[in-house]
């Protein structure tokens, strides 16, 4: 078996070979064989002339079934990547790996004081007490958060922030989504 059918035993995920040839380019990721030794390099990022950010796997994601993909190590490095390229309007969840966070935002943004929806799903069978987002800069001053109650209302949550962080306090049991509105401006 070739080394690179390790990646995705399936067959349908594609490894490309990267070989960085500026100094300046920064590997974050080596390859590694099932014998724990370096086959190539998975991902670099640089700045190009221009100065931009850019980064690159080595790795095609389209059609890949592998669990390797999006196990916690590699789903930090790729939230650290797309940090560091710039992304804007960027939610995630820090420390807990097993809580799924989708960010809604609004069609139009002009159209009223909403930021952005965020439904946290724990799939841990522990109920966590608390959850700490990273999310956008613009968000740190100007927000409000609320949650959707069982009724269906919008109440005041509990939350604090805490550098470029919101802490919300509010559990999260298996299987129970937490929906979060984020305001632009404080009611």
């Amino acid at each position: 078996m070739p080394w690179f059918s390790t990646f995705s035993p399936y067959g349908n995920g594609n490894m490309h070979h990267l070989a960085p040839k500026n100094s300046s380019t920064k590997i974050e990721t080596d390859l590694l064989n099932f014998k724990n030794e370096k086959v190539g390099v998975g991902r670099t990022r640089f700045r190009n002339s221009a100065g931009g950010r850019i980064v690159v796997m080595g790795m095609s994601v389209t059609g890949n079934l592998s669990a390797s993909l999006s196990n916690y190590r590699r789903g930090r490095l790729i939230q650290d990547l797309v940090m560091w390229a710039g992304a804007q309007n960027l939610v995630f969840v820090q420390d807990q790996p097993r809580i799924f966070c989708i960010l809604n935002l609004p069609q139009n943004p002009n159209d009223n004081n909403i930021a952005g929806i965020v439904t946290l799903i724990n799939l841990c069978s522990d109920t966590c007490k608390s959850v700490k987002l990273q999310i956008p800069k613009e968000w740190l001053d100007s927000i409000a958060t609320t949650y959707l109650d069982a009724d269906g209302r919008w109440k005041e949550a509990a939350y604090e922030f805490i550098g470029g962080t919101v802490l919300i306090k509010h559990s999260l049991p298996l299987y129970h989504p937490l929906y979060l509105r984020f305001m632009r401006e404080k009611h």
